[in-house]
């Protein structure tokens, strides 16, 4: 009786989300987080100035395996893969900030940008909150061991891991932004300013004119209980010029589990040589003489 209760047990029970391994081949794949189908894709009309992105085998992963040929590329000036929605409500498929525990990824830098020397492939986690605000936080080298004017490393896998710090650029909804957030907040909001603003109070997040850059945990008491993560995203950030990296080995750690996303290019189907066709071809026909062969033989009785 012990035995089928342990075997029952490892069995998961119907509706129950489990961790994922997306193995992605295409940039508008279903890309499934946090027990969430999201669709993704290549970005669209956020890509400008020769920004772009795609799954192929010019850089070789770091999933594993011989069969790890490829990354994500993503090109400059401005790119962005986009796994959910960049422009997400609360009522938009997602999951719980709070459910959120951690995303790691490597990195890796083919052409250093003209724009900005520092480039390398940023990573997003979009938050969407009440009242319509949303926001973008987000890592990037510059402030995780880059030096500004200086030239990322190149043809090098690094990685992004739990103690890196990101920073978070508010938006949206129509309104003022930071006070949206401030009345979001369940932290301390004293000096809360906006660094750079672009409008209506939307920008870089401050405090006392110092940018706010922490781990991706201690953004938690920020926003609402009900804040929610409706999408991810990879690329080029402005202002990058021509530029050139690449992503692999996505995992996300929530409630859940780890999900993890290897981007891999599709394998075709090889197509035979002529002289491969001619051998199959005459195979066949040496195959179906012989069973003419046998439907005309004689049986005999004695």
């Amino acid at each position: 009786m012990k035995t089928y209760l342990i075997a029952a047990a490892l069995v998961a029970l119907p509706g129950t989300a489990m961790a994922a391994d997306n193995v992605v081949s295409t940039t508008s794949q279903t890309v499934t987080i946090g027990g969430v189908a999201f669709g993704s894709n290549p970005g669209g009309s956020e890509n400008t100035g020769g920004g772009a992105t795609a799954i192929n085998a010019n850089r070789a992963g770091t999933a594993g395996g011989a069969a790890d040929a490829g990354s994500l590329e993503v090109k400059g000036d401005r790119s962005r893969y986009i796994i959910g929605s960049l422009f997400g409500t609360t009522a938009s498929p997602g999951f719980l900030l709070s459910d959120l525990g951690s995303m790691t990824w490597d990195w890796n830098v083919g052409v250093n940008g003209t724009g900005q020397r520092h480039a390398a492939p940023v990573g997003r986690v979009i938050v969407a909150d009440n009242g319509g605000a949303r926001a973008e936080l987000i890592w990037e080298y510059v402030y995780n061991g880059g030096v500004a004017g200086q030239n990322a490393p190149t043809d090098k896998w690094l990685s992004v891991g739990d103690s890196a710090v990101w920073y978070a650029n508010l938006r949206g909804p129509n309104g003022n932004v930071l006070n949206t957030f401030k009345t979001n907040s369940q932290a301390g909001t004293d000096g809360f300013n906006i660094i750079g603003p672009d409008g209506n109070g939307r920008g870089v997040l401050g405090n006392n004119g110092n940018q706010i850059n922490q781990t991706l945990a201690s953004w938690l008491p920020y926003f609402s209980a009900d804040a929610r993560v409706v999408g991810i995203s990879f690329g080029a950030g402005s202002g990058f010029g021509t530029f050139t990296g690449y992503v692999d080995n996505v995992a996300v750690t929530t409630t859940v589990g780890t999900d993890r996303i290897n981007f891999e290019p599709a394998v075709e189907a090889a197509v035979p040589e002529p002289g491969t066709w001619a051998l199959m071809i005459g195979g066949f026909g040496l195959v179906g003489g012989s069973l003419r062969r046998r439907a005309k033989a004689t049986v005999r009785f004695a």
